[in-house]
């Protein structure tokens, strides 16, 4: 019986001895890390989560809605230089009269604005032009049976996404001229810094016909103007 338990105890300690040689030690696994470390590739991620629930905040329930896109606005007439109310003349249904003021389908006024689904507090004037087609990533009309969302001013709603520092990331400066001494520089700017994108454009407009001629001369009297417009 003694001899048996010496010869458990002596097979016990050889094995235990064996699997200490086979495991590697702790610093020949640690010096064989690299020393030096690779920089990494900036990857900028791009989420249209929150136009996706901003949307939801504005349904369109019971109502049409025509959207314009960037595509659309680059390439019609004049671009994005175009006044506004010429780019909201494209919608179906959609009129302006003498004074400068649009109708939809026949309505007089009773239109609302809004800018990235907020309201704008106040109509917006026809006697001058106030926005601007430049700083629109797609301009929409719904139009129809609003929902009670919508208030009053429920003729149509002239809703306006505007671009974005987070997709629009350089500069543009350009200068668009024409008849009646009409010239206006303009520029853009946008960019992303940490959590924040941000995004400006600001333009001057000269011309001879502020305001549609009141005669039947071919040259307005009285109606320069000089405009200047920034949004941020």
């Amino acid at each position: 019986m003694k001899k048996f338990l010496i010869a458990s105890l002596t097979l016990s300690l050889l094995r235990n001895i064996t699997l200490g040689q086979d495991a590697p030690p702790t610093s020949a696994t640690a010096s064989a890390s690299p020393a030096g470390t690779e920089e990494t590739e900036r990857v900028v991620v791009q989420s249209q989560e929150m136009d996706i629930t901003r949307e939801s905040i504005v349904p369109s329930l019971g109502a049409t809605r025509y959207t314009v896109g960037p595509d659309r606005l680059d390439s019609q007439a004049e671009g994005e230089n175009a006044p506004f109310n010429q780019t909201l003349l494209r919608f179906p249904g959609v009129a302006q009269d003498s004074f400068g003021q649009l109708h939809v389908r026949g309505e007089h006024a009773n239109l609302q604005y809004r800018i990235d689904d907020v309201l704008l507090p106040e109509s917006i004037p026809g006697f001058g032009q106030v926005l601007e087609t430049r700083f629109a990533d797609n301009i929409s009309l719904i139009t129809g049976a609003l929902p009670a969302q919508f208030g009053f001013r429920n003729t149509g709603v002239i809703d306006i996404h505007t671009k974005s520092g987070a997709v629009f990331q350089q500069g543009d400066a350009s200068v668009y001229g024409g008849s009646f001494d009409t010239i206006m520089p303009s520029f853009e700017y946008g960019g992303v810094s940490g959590k924040l994108n941000y995004y400006w454009t600001g333009s001057y407009l000269h011309d001879g016909i502020g305001i549609e001629n009141p005669t039947g001369s071919a040259n307005p009297l009285h109606d320069d103007t000089d405009q200047y417009r920034m949004f941020g």
